[in-house]
């Protein structure tokens, strides 16, 4: 899959993309024309109107225009609209006259949109229409040829994710998927403490694919050496361990595999090297 950056300049932030963003969804769109992805990029880049996305997809290759991590407004659903202050929008190229080059078009989409789901550790569920923010009937080739059908492309390249785990509590050919259950017993070394929110950091345990998720509950580890505090906040240094088993809620590559896990009141991605399966 070939993605080309063209990222809108700063100068152009507050036209294009004011709102700083933690996407937690994916909005599909078709472009109603028969222009290319550059041309679609180029285009909306090019002009002083208050309408963007953030990636176009045509047949031969991705084209990411607004970072993942700014809003975009492509939605309709206003300033503060889920659509357009929460989820990544990606318009398929070609839509207006369909055919051979559309049907590689939303291929490819497909496979982009799956990649994102992986990124992310999102579900099929995360996958919405323009449709669903303001009612307009967009993407509206997609929709023609059935929404249900392209969810299924999407989910033929989700697949099942599965990761290696080589740790030597579970085995050196142990394979976490999406369900597993695990456990950490290793002990851990607090790096940092929020007292204010009753939070820690633990480098050596995050692996997220995210900078937004770094913090943990603490009331789910022991401290087992070291000064401890009032609901189990200690100081930096401490060493803690994680208390129970976890069920894997995501998979993603990152520079190494991660897993999701709800720990406590918290989501966090961890590293799946200190992680050990206790039920497939």
């Amino acid at each position: 899959m070939q993605i080309t950056k063209l990222i809108c300049p700063t100068s152009k932030y507050a036209i294009k993309c004011p709102f700083l963003m933690t996407p937690e969804g994916i909005t599909v769109h078709n472009t109603a024309n028969d222009a290319s992805a550059m041309a679609e990029a180029s285009y909306m880049l090019g002009n002083n109107n208050q309408v963007s996305v953030h990636s176009f997809v045509d047949d031969t290759r991705v084209v990411e225009a607004i970072e993942q991590y700014r809003n975009a407004w492509a939605n309709g659903d206003g300033v503060n609209g889920f659509g357009n202050r929460k989820t990544i929008s990606v318009e398929i190229c070609y839509s207006k006259s369909g055919g051979e080059r559309f049907d590689k078009a939303e291929n490819l989409a497909a496979e982009y949109i799956a990649s994102l789901l992986k990124k992310y550790g999102w579900g099929i569920d995360k996958v919405k229409k323009h449709q669903d923010w303001n009612g307009k009937y967009c993407p509206h080739r997609t929709l023609d040829l059935g929404w249900q059908r392209f969810l299924n492309k999407v989910q033929s390249y989700l697949g099942t994710t599965s990761a290696p785990v080589n740790n030597s509590k579970g085995g050196a050919d142990q394979i976490l998927r999406v369900g597993s259950i695990v456990r950490i017993d290793k002990t851990l070394t607090v790096t940092g403490v929020n007292a204010k929110s009753n939070l820690i950091a633990i480098q050596e345990l995050t692996g997220t694919p995210t900078s937004s998720i770094h913090w943990f509950d603490p009331t789910n580890f022991d401290v087992v050496e070291g000064p401890k505090k009032a609901q189990q906040v200690c100081t930096v240094g401490c060493k803690v361990k994680l208390k129970g088993n976890y069920k894997v809620l995501g998979l993603v590559k990152t520079e190494d595999w991660a897993c999701k896990l709800k720990i406590g009141n918290r989501t966090n991605w961890v590293w799946t090297n200190p992680c050990y399966e206790v039920q497939d």
